[in-house]
């Protein structure tokens, strides 16, 4: 009885060390196995194979659960974590599916740009593990810049912009070190923002943006919108070493700096631009490679360095063949605009001519352009007869429904000074049903319409009203307000509008004298006469 005791605590007391094994020495755990399996066949002592049995089958559970990593440092933990997760999916990949969130990182059409990164690509699987992989590595530390932007760049993925801004946000405060790739991805955040009307800080987009371009993989456009932010703030040398810096990259952004180098009247440094331009886009026209981008990328930079007629050929013979191009179309009518605005000439008598035929060729080119119906208008307020085919597309056009709220305000305008007022409320009208925001559309129809009938004196208050909330600060506005209110027998409000006016342009004579009449009107003999000395001195006349 005693021999099988001892038996029992020695087999016991070497059953504990055989565990303890598990955390000094896992491999011999499979070694001391073998051995009492070795024991055993010769021995028989099933006692001692038994006991080592089920440790042997417990060790390689916990293995198998937890890939040996419970034995494992934190920080052998974390980088075989990180490396295992970048296997699975690259930050690269990431970068870009989340980049392609945002509309002016990823155009709608890959042949007209950057390739388009699709996030459903991605398999549900390897978004998950990593995102757990991830979540492992800051369970472990809560501070890993690169597993928060790991997990960051995943939310951007799958449409929760906010979880990832909450995060890159902290990232690129600096508040762990610099971490230019979260300053990246801010950047594009507030451009898109801006993009979607919201309010942005200017200085954050400058910050972030500045911070990001000193990240070697920096998306190209980002740094071209690097380089007009710096021109725009009168910092050209920067801005043209950015947009070197852009081409140098990416040579399709070559086109940037040209565009740059002709605004800043660079000519030499256009002239070079324009070289670099022509050859990487000219490389594959002709071929199966060829995307419309090419011919108007090519086309653009002749036009800026005023080669008009290769311009033109190039993108006609884009459209030479059987294949629809709307860009090549629409590209060549605003050439062939620019072109006809060059052909228009004030003549000595104050009298303007200019040659139609080069509008007609724009229509040609591209009958839905809607550029083209602006430039009717305009010659209409110019006094420039138009041709009956020039008169013909413009019907079309309004027709079709192509024609846009500044076309339709400055035909307006043109037919108003015609004295022909029922077509210009019509086109007023037609003005404010494609952009009921048009300040200038709402105060001109209001006076037009009042001026027609006494009867649409009411219908012109709320017009010019709503002109006033979209536009608080417009002198022009506030006196036709005014006038409108002496029209309804309202002069005190009258005086108010009237006096807002000359305050935000004293030299408005007329204003001036509408507002003595106010005055008289009102009651108020003192200030009509000390206003109308006003106006005797601003014209010059005795008093």
């Amino acid at each position: 009885m005693g021999s099988r005791i001892r038996l029992i605590v020695e087999n016991t007391q070497w059953l504990g060390s055989e565990f303890l094994k598990i955390f000094t020495s896992p491999v011999g755990m499979a070694g001391s196995f073998l051995d009492a399996a070795r024991g055993w066949k010769y021995s028989r002592s099933w006692i001692r194979f038994w006991f080592h049995l089920p440790a042997f089958l417990i060790v390689l559970i916990v293995y198998l659960i937890f890939g040996f990593s419970l034995f494992e440092r934190v920080d052998a933990k974390v980088q075989r974590y990180g490396v295992e997760g970048e296997k699975n999916l690259p930050t690269r990949v990431l970068e870009r599916a989340a980049y392609s969130q945002f509309r002016f990182m990823n155009p709608k059409d890959p042949k007209q740009g950057t390739p388009i990164n699709d996030p459903n690509s991605i398999p549900d699987f390897a978004k998950n593990y990593s995102r757990l992989l991830a979540t492992r590595i800051l369970s472990f530390q809560p501070k890993n810049a690169q597993a928060s932007y790991r997990l960051a760049l995943l939310e951007s993925i799958d449409g929760d912009p906010a979880a990832a801004k909450s995060v890159m946000e902290d990232l690129a405060s600096g508040k762990y070190g610099p971490f230019r790739q979260a300053n990246a991805w801010m950047a594009c955040w507030i451009i898109q923002a801006k993009e979607d009307q919201q309010e942005i800080d200017t200085k954050e987009l400058g910050r972030n943006l500045q911070m990001a371009c000193d990240w070697t993989e920096v998306p190209v456009q980002l740094i071209a919108i690097y380089a007009q932010i710096l021109e725009q703030n009168g910092y050209t040398p920067s801005a043209i070493a950015m947009a070197k810096e852009a081409a140098k990259r990416l040579p399709e952004m070559n086109l940037e700096l040209a565009r740059l180098y002709g605004r800043i009247k660079n000519e030499e440094g256009l002239r070079e631009a324009s070289y670099e331009v022509e050859e990487v886009f000219g490389a594959r026209l002709n071929t199966s490679n060829e995307r419309d981008i090419d011919r108007l990328a090519i086309a653009e930079v002749r036009f800026l360095t005023g080669k008009y007629p290769q311009a033109v050929a190039i993108l006609q013979e884009g459209l030479a063949g059987s294949d629809v191009r709307p860009q090549l179309a629409r590209a060549l009518s605003s050439i062939k605009i620019s072109i006809f605005e060059k052909s228009i000439v004030e003549n000595p008598d104050g009298t303007f001519t200019a040659d139609l035929s080069l509008l007609e060729s724009a229509a040609d080119a591209d009958p839905n352009d809607p550029k083209i119906s602006e430039q009717i208008a305009k010659l209409l307020r110019r006094n420039i007869k138009p041709s009956k085919r020039i008169v013909d597309i413009l019907r079309k056009q309004i027709d079709d429904g192509i024609t846009t709220s500044e076309a339709h305000s400055m035909l307006a305008d043109g037919y108003y000074m015609l004295g022909n007022e029922k077509e210009a409320i019509k086109n007023w009208e037609l003005a404010l049903s494609k952009n009921p925001n048009d300040a200038s559309a709402c105060n001109n129809l209001a006076l037009c319409l009042a001026k027609a009938s006494p009867e649409n004196v009411p219908k012109s208050l709320e017009l010019v009203a709503h002109a006033q909330s979209i536009s608080p600060n417009n002198a022009e506005i506030l006196d036709t307000f005014g006038e409108l209110l002496m029209m309804a027998g309202r002069a005190k409000e009258a005086i108010n509008k009237f006096e807002q006016a000359i305050k935000l342009d004293s030299g408005r004579i007329g204003t001036r004298k509408k507002l003595i009449a106010a005055y008289e009107s009102a009651g108020l003999p003192e200030l009509a006469k000390a206003q109308a000395e006003i106006v005797q001195s601003m014209e010059g006349e005795p008093k």
